[in-house]
């Protein structure tokens, strides 16, 4: 197979990252790790010019699939090991890759290598034979290398030298010694890439840069004789690194126009934000290159320091995040929507709005609403989790009017064409924006996958006519007269279009119909709207769902618990598989961070008991030290519940107890928590204000931190985190278990039963479901992080692939408690954060409420709340994802 002219993008990535197709499917399951690919060269790969414009062209071509590219480029360095003497004044010989490239390959792993070299491989003398001889063996050493660590090579010949911009420096041929370059070093530079290209009929992959910057430097100096593209003769300006990166775009796959460019101009020009994410990924990759550059090791005196690994690491995360925001299709300005990428544009003069999903679903579906968007959010935010797209055009006063529809026929071909979203959206129609999403569906039946009406007008003449039972509203019956060109009231009342006239097209395509509505509705009376469309659509075959609200008026709207709305767009306008629950871009279970809510609170569950949510909270009291709550007026450790809507408390108990966490025992609350840091006490209550007090563990042989109890079967499990003793802890923090039949008699489980003690795996809260234990814990890793480890008998323990759960960024800092003082809000931006811990959480309302503790690991912890948008049994199941197989399946 001759892999010359396959595209680059291909070998590289593979067929996943190949450009996806309008309606592609991708697999389901979590997404595959990027390709990793690893850059080497010298000084002019080190400044990152060319490798910033090739990954800005992946990030422009496809935000989602990018590869993990990672510069590892080395000033002065030599693939040969050739150095002469007296370089760089004497001070230190050129760097050889091969005394850094094994430590290189093991660290990165890389799935692909490119290398550039060969400008200092002739250590600017004339031609030799020896000195090419030893480029010659270095290049094929490192491949070899490459090769046999598992990873792809591809090498790129050297750029040019440029002799013009320093011409009375260079020095002729024939000299014994060579302080200066020889003027004709560019004729070393192409005998290097003759030879490079000359290894294809051997399988090499090459691109070759040197062949067109020496044509193009020579044909741009017959038409300007002083032009250069290195000042220095050696290191390129911007000019000299685009030239070199569309030769490596022209082997991507790049468009023609993009690489037949002579300037970066049409690559920044495909996107409004393109210099933007020019900017992020130079960022990125300068952060990252300086520390793994430290994290290797090189000799090369001179270069930045660098940060740690892990720091670097989080850094770049957080601009990738911000890069995909960025390079997403959608025009116009960018925000944040509940922590979703919101994009705000105009169609012909009109307000467009696109809420983007990290992780699109197969076919890029989306909801459509019709007015009002953004109330009553949580089925869109539900819905963007699981790849969903949501869209708003704000043509307001135009009441579903054929003005209306004309606009919404545009919207739906930008979004539906060069925004590439799917063909059929779900409509949403929201009382007014019911006249909306009722007209543009019947005159475009096959471009809609279903319509949810949540207390939709479907009659003009019910609202804002007031023709029925209801007031109506004369301004706006006004403007139906204006917006429809009606001549009078009596034209308008004879009309024929209205939705519940006009429902024959729906039923014929068989659009499922979902309405959400109140029966005591004074607004939008039921019967005249919702009443109507179900009668009538019932009567033409069509299938409707409807979902009463017994005595609720026009207000509120939705449902407590969303999951009927989400399900039925979910399952009418979306892929049509098992739901996974809301996912990330990394393929793990979405978590979205609300904010901070309070300071000094850590070791809080979440908790629903009697049918009202509730936040069980251990307030901290340390006489000495920082780990204390800012308002503790007991002076002293204890327990309390607070409403988290309300700002309620409960009376305080287990005064002197620590590390306490809540369980729902059915009617009954029971509360484990630490005495003396050798006792475990539990609580039971059903009224939150008496409390009933027993033991479960006395031993002095443990100093016992954290607990957790969960149910397990026809039985109960208590995990405990020890620092000793040393035989069972191990390196702490350990988990231990108890087990219990009543919540009343405990039997210590044997000590295998136990879980990390090799290292610092601090357990937080355990959960038991389909057989499994589930045990959230905080591992020193980069920084601190939440992860996840499952287990069938809590001996045997198997790590999440998509660990870790939770991690530190900057969302941790968004102060959502408006009753914070401008000082607690100031502790909070300024508030060292190094760890992501104590997660928590308990299933409400269809989704999962969760708090965690955010800090410096030091006792100064922060508490912030976050949510997953599904089920206690999603989340976890979808933290360990079933494997998927090379055909596909499942």
């Amino acid at each position: 197979m001759n892999t010359r002219r396959l595209p680059l993008l291909l070998l590289l990535l593979g067929a996943v990252l190949a450009a996806p197709s309008a309606g592609a499917q991708p697999a389901s399951g979590p997404a595959p790790r990027p390709a990793r690919l690893l850059i080497l060269g010298d000084s002019i790969t080190w400044a990152g010019g060319w490798v910033e414009f090739v990954s800005t062209w992946l990030h422009l071509r496809d935000p989602g699939n990018v590869p993990d590219i990672l510069n590892l480029g080395l000033p002065s360095e030599t693939v040969s090991g050739l150095s002469e003497p007296g370089h760089a004044g004497g001070q230190f010989p050129r760097p050889d890759l091969h005394e850094r490239l094994g430590r290189i390959l093991e660290a990165v792993r890389p799935d692909r290598v490119i290398a550039c070299y060969g400008m200092n491989d002739g250590i600017y003398h004339p031609p030799d034979p020896g000195r090419a001889a030893r480029f010659q063996a270095g290049m094929e050493r490192l491949r070899d290398q490459v090769l046999a660590a598992g990873a792809g090579f591809l090498v790129l010949t050297s750029p040019v030298f440029d002799p013009g911009p320093i011409r009375d420096r260079l020095l002729p041929d024939g000299l014994d010694a060579y302080p200066q370059p020889y003027a004709g070093y560019d004729d070393v530079l192409a005998g290097y890439a003759v030879w490079l290209t000359g290894r294809r009929p051997d399988g090499w992959q090459v691109v070759d840069v040197h062949g067109p910057m020496h044509r193009w430097l020579q044909e741009r100096r017959t038409r300007e004789p002083g032009f250069h593209l290195a000042g220095d003769g050696i290191h390129p300006g911007e000019q000299g690194h685009w030239l070199i990166a569309r030769e490596v775009l022209r082997e991507l796959g790049a468009p023609a126009d993009v690489v037949d460019d002579d300037t970066p101009a049409t690559l920044l020009a495909r996107h409004p934000r393109a210099g933007e994410v020019r900017r992020l990924a130079a960022r990125q990759l300068g952060i990252r290159r300086d520390a793994w550059l430290r994290h290797t090791r090189h000799l090369r005196p001179g270069l930045p320091e660098g940060l740690p690994l892990d720091v670097a690491e989080r850094q770049a995360a957080d601009l990738g995040s911000e890069l995909r925001i960025q390079a997403a299709p959608f025009p116009g300005k960018v925000s944040d929507w509940h922590g979703f990428p919101r994009y705000d544009f105009e169609i012909d003069g009109h307000p467009g709005t696109v809420v983007a999903p990290f992780a699109p679903a197969a076919g890029r579906p989306w909801v459509w609403h019709g007015e009002f968007f953004g109330h009553r959010p949580a089925p869109d935010l539900a819905l963007l989790g699981r790849g969903f797209h949501a869209a708003y055009l704000s043509i307001p006063d135009r009441l579903g009017s054929p003005e209306a529809v004309r606009l919404w026929d545009r919207f739906h071909t930008f979004l539906t064409g060069p925004m590439g979203l799917g063909p059929r959206p779900g409509l949403v129609g929201l009382s007014l924006g019911g006249l909306y999403a009722y007209n543009w569906a019947i005159a475009n039946p096959s471009k809609v996958a279903c319509i949810y009406g949540d207390a939709p007008v479907c009659d003009f003449k019910s609202w804002p006519g007031g023709k029925g039972r209801g007031p109506g509203s004369p301004r706006d019956w006004a403007l139906v007269l204006e917006k429809y060109g009606f001549d009078d009231e009596a034209e308008a009342l004879a009309y024929p279009g209205n939705p519940v006239d006009n429902l024959a097209p729906l039923a014929r395509a068989g659009i499922p119909l979902l309405h959400v509505f109140g029966d005591a509705d004074e607004v939008v009376p039921w019967e005249e709207n919702t009443g109507l469309v179900a009668e009538r659509y019932r009567a033409l075959g069509g299938a409707i769902t409807l979902i009463r609200k017994p005595g609720v008026r026009h207000h509120p709207h939705g449902l407590d618990d969303s999951t009927p709305i989400v399900e039925f767009l979910r399952r009418h306008a979306g892929p049509g598989t098992t739901d996974p629950g809301p996912r990330d871009f990394e393929g793990r279970p979405l978590i979205r961070k609300l904010g901070t809510v309070d300071l000094d609170l850590v070791e809080t569950t979440p908790v629903v008991f009697q049918g009202r949510p509730w936040r069980f909270e251990w307030v901290r009291w340390w006489e000495d030290g920082p780990s204390r709550y800012w308002d503790n007026r007991r002076r002293t450790n204890h327990f309390r519940f607070r409403d988290p809507v309300t700002g309620e408390v409960t009376p305080a108990f287990a005064d002197g107890h620590e590390f306490g966490s809540a369980y729902v025992d059915g009617d009954t609350m029971v509360v484990t928590g630490t005495q003396g840091r050798s006792a475990i006490h539990l609580f039971t209550s059903r009224d939150l204000v008496r409390w009933e007090q027993r033991e479960v563990l006395v031993n002095p042989r443990y100093g016992i931190f954290n607990t957790s109890l969960c149910r397990a079967g026809d039985g109960y499990v208590l995990m405990f985190e020890i620092d000793r003793p040393a035989e069972e802890a191990g390196v702490a923090f350990t988990a231990r278990f108890l087990r219990s039949p009543d919540l009343r008699a405990w039997n210590l489980t044997p000590p295998e039963c136990r879980h990390a003690p090799d290292r610092y795996a601090a357990p937080h809260a355990l959960r038991w479901h389909d057989g499994w234990f589930y045990n959230f814990y905080l591992e020193a890793h980069q920084g601190y992080e939440m992860r996840v480890v499952r287990s069938r008998d809590l001996i045997n323990w198997e790590s999440s692939p998509l660990n870790p759960v939770l991690r530190v960024t900057a969302a941790d800092r968004i102060v959502a408690n408006p009753a914070l003082t401008g000082e607690q809000r100031e502790r909070v931006a300024r508030a060292e954060n190094r760890n992501n811990s104590d997660l928590d959480f308990c299933e409400w309302q269809g989704r999962l409420m969760m708090t965690y503790s955010w800090g410096n690991q030091l006792g100064i912890e922060h508490l912030a709340t976050a949510e997953y948008d599904g089920t206690e049994a999603q989340f976890l199941k979808g933290l360990f994802p079933d494997p998927i197989d090379p055909g596909g399946g499942r």
